[in-house]
């Protein structure tokens, strides 16, 4: 091979490489684009830009891949109707048959009295003119078979002209003609009459010619090397070549607008997403609505229809209430024979079920003459020794759970099948009949029954009579009617203007539960063009009705969705169980005055797709010393920011108040305030307590994410000022969102809580058996620089109090009032000790104050040991205004003392026995003595006062751990017995006894004359 020659094969491959690949289209948009191509030497060139009428010659292609594999003994088929296919059938939905059948499952065969139906073929571009490609083949050995084949109206119907093909015996071929007489939308029939013969495949419908049209102006003559093409048409395929060049490019204009999705849908929002290159029209959304408020909603699929009337009419019908499409990928029906066999066969994910239509799943029904909307399906299964009657049970499954169950899986019923309302005489049974479910059912059954068929008279009515085949019992197969569903409402909700450079749009104050349809339109001076329409349903606000867990049926609309708003309300405990999944698009958590807090417990698996909302409510101050309240965040500080925080704190009113205490500042500690503060950035922690008050009554929202750790370090080595008595305090939280008991919090050198009354502004202890609400602030004291605090999700090893009794002093006045506790148990002691006892803080409004003493400590709460005989208690009383006062006293086991007085201490007057009175009512001033009372708690008769004898001659003196016993009449025995009654020691004929324990004892004297007691101590 020569140079010259190597050397032109190059150049002018060169030459057609640079010319075939030199022509570029960039910068599309919906109407323009830039024609890119080389001309270096400036010379006129003409750019012809064209559109086609097609793109592709082929309309309509059908190779029956993907039909049913049966055989002419199963046909697909009714008597008369022509069944709608599944779309899981063929290549394109919308065909219609009748007794078809596919042998090999790559063809489509026909027997006697059968037909094949088109869907609508869009033949505009052609103006009716189409070719008609197939291949059919006759199998029979004897006669010639026909196939005839009708074009219909555009509006399907067919007229009584027809084509027809003749195929001799034993013979095949192409059938390929032209129709020029076509509708520009019409269907096409093939019907055969004859035997099972006929086999027709590779079934085409395609345009005779494709036509070019050039766009106005063109071709465009420039001298330039790239040329603007405008006014072209939005989504539209245009070609371009240049005169004289072989290469030839195409290029797609942009949709003006789409819709992509919606998405971020709640009960009464959603967002609308969308793209546009358009900049220049005016943009609005127009929203229709689509439901109203009367619509019902199904949650899920359901059998409407079932019959086994015969043995060619056995069906079931699969109804769409939920007002969305369901793909049936996810779905199988179970057959559970009465024998004791069960089989499941799965659904196509190819088959979508519309809203309010059917998807018919039969073994055939042979005797139904009307073609009504839903999709037939056959299943072959259920064919040869598998074949389902009235006597057994039907489950359709979602993802394996039970959606709707007819009848009782793996209960043989006999053989009438389930009757009601006996067997022996029944109005409704399921054998040999046809059964319809009532218009009010919107639900199935998900639960199997225990036996029996529970809801066969509530919820289906049988059709016909048993054996019955009369096609109007099998007319209603492929439609259904539930009562309100979704389909019969389309108005107008609302039109808003959108802006030329947003992508989204944010639909707000839509009805909860509602569908609506989404549409752009962009006007341009007089030329307006609409977007594709989306349809989306709104959430609904499910509320809690009362306590429970989260997959109950406990809630006011349903169980929450991802598009549904889960609201927990005052006085109700929510649970989400362990290894239980839940979602919502907002969780929020209600708060009204003077309620319960609500309780969330989530020890599962919770997606909050938008946010959690926690509401809290506080009710506005009348004074300066009311209207406090100690409260901490019952959010995450991570999940927010802390100006956003104290914004939701802090945004009202100036007379608004929001502090922390800070224990190590200065002589007395200090209450650090928001507004004050110079450095915000760490004024809000996780587990801090704060103190709040507002002018008004004032709900308050958080917005952020719940604390649900398994634990909190609440204090770790706090500070302890001096003097450590009345220091030490600190201000923390409960930041889990419900209720926490004692034991769930551990304790190292840290007292037992304090709350505030936000009514009184006093503080006041919790027992051992109270709880934390949610969220709310409380303050403890620690005894030592080593000290910790962590609370916990769950119940601790801690040194709580489990067995006790309390005695609740209570002081009142017009100006508000305060208690104290004493509690009395085995492990508590008379001293302070800072894993029982609570040290009194002093409260700041005119409330009085009431507390218990031991020395010179104060207690709120003050656990003290058991009491064997007597004990007196030093009641401290503080009243701050000259005022009438009542002290009450309610103690849990009163019963099991012998008395409990109130004594003036300075007097030691005995003011009250609250064994028989209940108040105690008095006037004060306000220059109180705080040793103004002692409480006597006397456990028997005997430690009152000792019992008196006739004998006033008795005495007795003790001598260390011996009692000797001086009377003028002899003694017999001398017996002595704790107060429990139990014998310590005895003697006789002596005048004297040991004394072998500690304690309290009762001496029992026996001389010639009397019996006598006395008390004895030994400490």
């Amino acid at each position: 091979m020569n140079k010259l020659f190597l050397f032109l094969i190059f150049f002018f491959g060169f030459l057609n490489c640079i010319f075939s690949q030199s022509l570029t289209s960039t910068n599309t948009t919906h109407n323009s684009t830039l024609i890119s191509f080389p001309n270096s030497e400036g010379e006129n060139l003409n750019i012809h830009v064209f559109t086609k009428s097609s793109e592709d010659t082929i309309v309509l292609f059908e190779n029956f891949s993907r039909f049913l594999i049966t055989n002419s003994f199963n046909l697909y088929s009714a008597n008369s109707a022509y069944f709608n296919l599944p779309s899981s059938y063929t290549n394109k939905p919308g065909f219609k048959g009748k007794n078809l059948f596919n042998t090999n499952g790559d063809s489509c065969s026909f027997s006697s009295n059968s037909g094949l139906v088109t869907p609508f073929i869009d033949l505009s571009k052609s103006g009716g003119n189409y070719r008609l490609r197939f291949s059919i083949k006759n199998t029979s050995t004897s006669t010639a078979n026909y196939l005839s084949i009708y074009q219909s109206d555009s509006l399907g119907s067919f007229p009584s002209t027809y084509s027809v093909v003749t195929v001799v015996n034993n013979s095949s071929k192409i059938y390929d003609t032209i129709f020029s007489s076509g509708n520009s939308n019409c269907k096409l029939w093939f019907y055969s009459n004859t035997s099972q013969n006929l086999i027709i495949d590779d079934l085409s419908v395609s345009y005779t010619y494709i036509t070019k049209t050039p766009i106005p102006s063109s071709p465009f003559t420039t001298n330039l090397s790239s040329l603007q093409i405008s006014s072209l048409k939005p989504n539209t395929i245009y070609h371009c070549f240049i005169e004289g060049r072989t290469d030839t490019i195409s290029f797609t204009t942009l949709n003006q607008s789409t819709i992509n999705n919606v998405s971020d849908i709640s009960p009464n929002s959603a967002k609308l997403n969308f793209s546009s290159t358009d900049t220049n029209s005016n943009r609005k959304v127009i929203l229709k609505k689509k439901s109203n408020g009367a619509n019902v909603f199904a949650d899920d699929l359901f059998i409407s229809e079932y019959t086994t009337a015969e043995t060619y009419d056995r069906a079931i019908e699969i109804y769409n209430g939920t007002g969305r499409d369901i793909c049936l990928g996810d779905y199988s029906i179970k057959y559970h024979l009465a024998t004791g066999n069960a089989r499941i066969s799965p659904l196509s994910s190819l088959d979508t079920i519309k809203p309010n239509k059917c998807f018919v799943v039969m073994e055939s029904l042979k005797s139904i003459n009307v073609s009504n909307e839903g999709a037939f399906c056959k299943d072959t299964i259920l064919k040869g020794q598998f074949v389902y009657t009235g006597d057994d049970a039907i489950a359709l499954m979602k993802n394996g759970e039970y959606v709707d169950i007819f009848g009782c899986l793996g209960q043989s019923p006999g053989t009438k099948g389930w009757c009601y309302p006996n067997q022996d005489n029944p109005t409704i049974r399921t054998n040999k009949t046809t059964l319809r479910r009532k218009s009010i059912v919107n639900k199935g059954v998900k639960v199997n029954p225990t036996i029996g068929f529970p809801t066969l008279n509530s919820q289906w009515t049988q059709i016909g009579s048993v054996g019955s085949t009369y096609a109007t019992n099998f007319a209603d197969f492929g439609k259904h009617t539930m009562s309100n569903a979704y389909g019969n409402v389309d108005s107008l909700a609302k039109i808003e203007n959108i802006s030329n450079t947003d992508t989204s749009f944010i639909l707000e104050n839509l009805e909860e539960d509602t569908y609506y349809e989404a549409t752009l339109l962009f006007i341009n001076g007089n030329d307006s063009v609409y977007s594709n329409s989306i349809l989306f349903q709104t959430g609904v606000n499910s509320q809690r009705l009362t306590n429970g867990s989260w997959n109950d049926a406990n809630w006011s609309k349903r169980k929450p969705t991802k598009i549904d708003n889960a609201i927990i309300l005052n006085n109700q405990t929510l649970r989400i169980d362990n290894g239980t999944n839940a979602e919502c698009y907002n969780l929020i958590i209600k708060d009204t005055l003077n309620q319960t807090k609500a309780s969330f417990i989530n020890n599962g698996n919770l997606n909050v797709w938008n946010k959690t909302i926690v509401e809290s409510y506080f009710k506005g101050y009348t004074a300066n010393d009311n209207g406090w309240n100690l409260y901490g965040l019952p959010i995450k500080t991570t999940s927010s920011t802390q100006d956003s925080i104290g914004n939701v704190f802090f945004n009202i009113s100036a007379n608004d108040d929001l502090y922390y205490w800070k224990e190590d500042y200065g002589n007395e500690g200090i209450w650090m305030n928001w507004q004050d503060a110079s450095n915000t950035d760490d004024f809000f922690v996780d587990g801090r307590g704060y103190l709040v008050s507002y002018e008004n009554d004032k709900s308050l929202k958080f917005y952020g994410e719940l604390n649900n750790e398994s634990s909190y370090s609440l204090l770790s080595n706090a500070s302890l000022s001096t003097p450590n008595t009345q220091r030490g305090w600190h201000l923390c939280s409960n930041p889990y969102p419900f209720y926490v008991k004692l034991n769930q919090l551990q304790r190292t050198n840290v007292s037992l809580p304090s709350l505030l009354d936000n009514n009184t502004s006093n503080y006041f202890a919790l027992l051992p058996t109270d709880s934390i609400p949610p969220f709310a602030g409380f303050m403890v004291q620690v005894g030592n620089l080593n000290n910790s605090l962590t609370i916990n999700r769950t119940a601790s090893e801690s040194k709580n109090i489990e067995d006790f009794s309390v005695i609740n002093l209570n002081v009142s006045s017009y100006d508000g009032n305060d208690k104290t506790y004493i509690i009395i148990t085995d492990s508590a002691s008379l001293v302070y000790d800072i894993n029982y006892d609570n040290r009194k803080l002093s409260g700041w409004s005119q409330s009085p104050e009431i507390f218990s003493k031991y020395g010179n400590d104060k207690f709120s709460l003050n656990s003290i040991p058991q009491i064997e005989d007597s004990l007196i208690l030093d009641i401290g009383f503080v009243a701050k205004t000259a005022n009438n006062y009542n002290i009450r006293l309610n103690f849990d086991s009163i019963d099991q003392y012998h008395k409990i007085s109130l004594f003036d201490k300075v007097s030691n007057i005995e003011l009250i026995n609250f064994k028989t009175d209940s108040v105690y009512s008095f006037y004060s001033n306000v220059v109180n003595s705080e040793d103004k009372f002692q409480l006597k708690i006397y456990r028997n008769q005997l430690s009152d006062e000792e019992i008196q004898t006739i004998d006033d001659n008795i005495s007795l003196q003790q001598y260390e751990d011996e009692v000797y016993v001086f009377t003028s009449s002899k003694i017999l025995s001398l017996e002595l017995s704790n107060l429990k009654g139990q014998k310590i020691n005895k003697s006789f004929n002596s005048n004297s006894i040991k004394i072998t324990q500690k304690g309290v004892f009762l001496l029992k004297i026996q001389t010639q004359n009397n019996t006598y007691i006395r008390k004895i101590i030994n400490l």
